[in-house]
């Protein structure tokens, strides 16, 4: 018999090997450190939910109010190793996982299979690959690693659909080619790096330019945005989103849609770091920004100073996620900087501010967005859950009320996954040995 259970409204925070989950009644009550603590005492983690990710590196999307992974490092172990001259379709490449609710604080994890019909068979191997929900839709642009090229693919699997569908992906990052072989030696495959965030329905992407195609003084980075109601010009390149004169942007802009508008702009977050040299560690810096309808940034400035730690430079990364009520929770994680164990010591800050727009007439050097008070500050220890490596971050977050999808005492019609050793999908609580 199938039981109705959910896991409630929850903040999911995905890492790089793990899928936290925090009941969104119990975060208020985290509390903050002592304002006199220089640097507070690291504590334990206090999530409600927690799983084992069988693979590195997945993204996670919403479909049909289902929880799905895509993506992730292959296991190249000898039994599944791919063999790219025979073009052959390597079914690692291909998974696809969903996560659901198992009782209790359990959660579970599984293939997709085929024949379950919860989701759609993946369009292309998707092993470098970034997804985002739109609304209820999910775009997936991926590297077909079993091509010659490695060409760049883009598809929408619409809500409610039964197939992704090709769209056009972005003009210049869909072309690039290989270098002639040298030697016995595999011929080099240029794959751009890009990143992107959904702002406003709308995706956008940055991306390295390909070397042929950079300036002989130019900038090496490319900006696109896809506009899903612009049919006859879907992608279009547009110059330096949200920056302006003297003011330059992280890549990650998260909007704060409960805090409304200011005139006619919009309030949006982003992070940068403050970088310390020689020593190849940062501290964090939370801005707020002042978006026209162009996106083009009007106004930046510090909302907060971060924590009272200093990262590892290239070990950071920050989520936003809008509480709704003019609250928004932050989450910043990295490897703090210790000069006795400079590669084990991943921490996560938890961040819940309180936020008012300035409604007096803006003029320029005045604050539009004011932090009427801090809810949570929060530093907590993630060794525990780190195997392998240590840089577990917060790759990704978000609201979600998993729901159980399996009967209890029957046989659940997935596959269960091949986990890394030591973790078990029934039993996330416990830590790896």
């Amino acid at each position: 018999m199938m039981e109705s259970l959910e896991t409630g409204r929850c903040l999911w925070m995905v890492t790089n090997q793990n899928i936290f989950g925090f009941r969104v009644d119990k975060l208020e009550l985290l509390g903050k450190n002592d304002a006199r603590d220089s640097e507070p005492k690291l504590k334990e983690l206090p999530f409600d939910f927690r799983l084992a990710l069988p693979k590195r590196d997945l993204h996670h999307f919403v479909f049909d109010s289902k929880l799905f992974f895509a993506g992730g490092s292959p296991d190249f172990s000898t039994d599944s190793s791919p063999d790219f001259s025979t073009g052959s379709s390597p079914k690692f490449f291909s998974t696809m996982y969903q996560v659901s609710y198992a009782g209790g604080s359990t959660l579970d994890i599984a293939e997709v299979e085929p024949a379950a019909g919860t989701i759609p068979d993946p369009p292309t191997l998707i092993y470098e690959c970034n997804v985002a929900n739109i609304q209820d839709d999910v775009y997936l642009l991926a590297h077909d690693p079993m091509t010659k090229e490695r060409r760049l693919g883009f598809w929408v699997l619409r809500s409610g659909s039964k197939q992704w569908h090709p769209l056009p992906p972005p003009p210049t990052l869909s072309s690039y080619g290989t270098t002639d072989r040298i030697g016995d030696k595999p011929p080099f495959v240029y794959l751009p790096w890009w990143q992107s965030f959904v702002w406003k329905d709308q995706l956008f992407l940055r991306a390295f330019l390909h070397p042929d195609e950079r300036e002989s003084a130019g900038d090496m980075l490319i900006y696109y945005v896809y506009n899903p109601e612009k049919y006859d010009e879907p992608w279009k390149r547009i110059e330096r989103p949200f920056t302006g004169v003297g003011r330059a942007c992280a890549s990650d802009v998260a909007a704060v849609p409960s805090l409304g508008k200011v005139g006619n702009c919009d309030v949006a977050l982003t992070w940068s770091t403050e970088d310390h040299e020689p020593s190849y560690t940062s501290d964090v810096k939370i801005y707020a920004l002042l978006v026209d309808k162009q996106d083009n940034l009007l106004r930046k400035e510090c909302l907060h100073e971060g924590i009272p730690y200093s990262f590892i430079s290239y070990s950071i990364n920050v989520n936003f996620v809008d509480l709704g009520e003019g609250k928004v929770c932050i989450l910043m994680g990295g490897t703090k900087a210790d000069t006795k164990i400079p590669t084990l010591n991943p921490i996560l800050c938890v961040l819940v501010l309180k936020l008012a727009l300035v409604q007096e007439e803006q003029e320029e050097g005045q604050r539009f967005l004011s932090v009427d008070e801090v809810l949570v500050n929060r530093v907590y220890d993630i060794t525990p859950y780190v195997v392998g490596s240590y840089d577990e971050v917060p790759r990704s977050s978000f609201f979600s009320s998993l729901k159980q999808s399996y009967s209890q005492g029957g046989n659940s019609p997935r596959k269960e996954p091949k986990l890394a050793s030591g973790t078990n999908p029934s039993n996330p609580r416990a830590l790896l040995e």
